[in-house]
């Protein structure tokens, strides 16, 4: 209900927006916009069409990879290039997206998406349980010990985790997709995400996001696999505007 209260649940909102819309210079809102404020670049992607929001990526899946991360990639990838989207746009629901979000209904979905990936290619659920919250992933991980920090090297096949604080606070708003590629000097990752443009997308992330809480080992061979798989982004396809952070 439009109560003209900005309040807790609609700063958490906009700082969602932030996380997962690009601003006019091609970054995600989030690298460089204070969170949770509507400032005139978070105007601009809200006001943004489709096709602002949206340039093409040459995806791939890097060699070195074990059989696991391979899979995982490919039915990221597999979704990605089936266009899944919101249908009606901004309903979290619809379309392709209903079926990550069995027995939930709408709901942010990009916690069920990379659940939902990994059981489609694992035969079950990252860390063994569905979970539809970015901080409850991020917490379960942290105690089984699979996560590692942004300085370190993003490996393809795990997730990254964003998490937003409010006065200091983590909150439930955060977001999370699957690490695709990584840059030669590990600064920068493609990934694949869902909820981002109320979409699954591609996209390009920098390891020095504020609020990147790091990355969780979704197969449990992360140490072993950091140094054998091929380095390399995303490049920018021809239809593109030639933004780093551009996503489609």
């Amino acid at each position: 209900m439009i109560d003209g209260d900005f309040g807790p649940k609609t700063q958490s909102t906009v700082a969602y927006f932030q996380q997962t819309h690009l601003g006019p210079d091609g970054e995600y809102l989030s690298r460089h916009e204070p969170l949770g404020v509507v400032t005139p670049n978070t105007w601009w992607a809200l006001n943004s069409t489709a096709e602002e929001q949206r340039s093409n990526l040459d995806t791939f899946i890097p060699t070195g990879l074990s059989a696991q991360r391979r899979s995982i990639l490919r039915v990221a990838l597999q979704e990605h290039s089936a266009g899944v989207r919101e249908v009606p746009d901004g309903s979290n629901y619809g379309d392709g997206v209903t079926k990550y979000l069995t027995g939930v209904g709408p709901a942010f979905w990009c916690c069920y998406a990379v659940h939902w990936w990994v059981n489609k290619a694992l035969g079950h659920y990252p860390l063994g349980e569905r979970r539809g919250l970015c901080l409850d992933f991020w917490n379960d991980a942290k105690r089984m010990g699979r996560t590692y920090s942004p300085a370190s090297i993003p490996v393809p096949g795990d997730a990254f985790v964003i998490l937003y604080r409010a006065d200091g606070q983590l909150t439930g708003s955060g977001h999370t997709g699957i690490v695709a590629c990584t840059s030669a000097d590990g600064a920068r990752f493609g990934t694949f995400a869902g909820n981002e443009g109320n979409r699954v997308k591609a996209g390009i992330r920098r390891t020095d996001e504020p609020i990147l809480a790091g990355f969780i080992d979704m197969v449990g061979d992360t140490n072993t696999i950091r140094d054998k798989f091929a380095r390399g982004l995303f490049s920018i396809g021809s239809n593109s505007d030639n933004s780093i952070g551009s996503t489609r």
